[in-house]
C-alpha cells in the first residue's frame, strides 16, 4: 500500500523560516525606532485618526483566528456545507452591531 510522507520538504523550511525572519526584521525595526505614540490614547487608539478600511481589516483579522480556519475546516468536512449557513448569520449580526452600537459608543471616548 501507498504511504504518505508527511513532513516538511526543504520548500517549506525556506518560506517558513523566510516568514519568521521577516516577522522579526519588522518587530526589531518598530522596537528600535520607537514609533510616534507617547500616551496610552495614542498607542490604543491610534489617536482616533484611522480611516474606517484599516479599522476594519483589523476587526476582521481579529475576528480570524488560526482555530477558526482549522475548526471551521473539520466542521465541513465531517458534517457537511450546512455550517455556511452561520456565515450569514454572523454577517448580519456585524452589520447590526456595527449600526447600532458603534453611532453610541463612539462619542463616548
Amino acid at each position: 500500500m501507498y504511504q504518505v510522507h508527511r513532513s516538511f520538504h526543504i520548500a517549506d523550511y525556506v518560506i517558513f523560516s523566510l516568514v519568521l525572519v521577516i516577522s522579526a526584521i519588522i518587530g526589531v525595526y518598530h522596537a528600535c525606532t520607537g514609533g510616534k505614540q507617547r500616551t496610552n490614547k495614542e498607542f490604543f487608539m491610534a489617536n482616533r485618526s484611522l480611516p474606517v478600511i484599516p479599522v476594519a481589516i483589523s476587526i476582521l483579522v481579529t475576528l480570524t483566528s488560526a482555530v477558526l480556519i482549522l475548526g471551521v475546516t473539520a466542521e465541513v468536512y465531517t458534517r457537511g456545507t450546512m455550517y455556511f449557513m452561520a456565515f450569514f448569520g454572523i454577517s448580519l449580526a456585524c452589520v447590526v452591531s456595527t449600526v447600532t452600537f458603534v453611532p453610541l459608543l463612539y462619542p463616548l471616548k
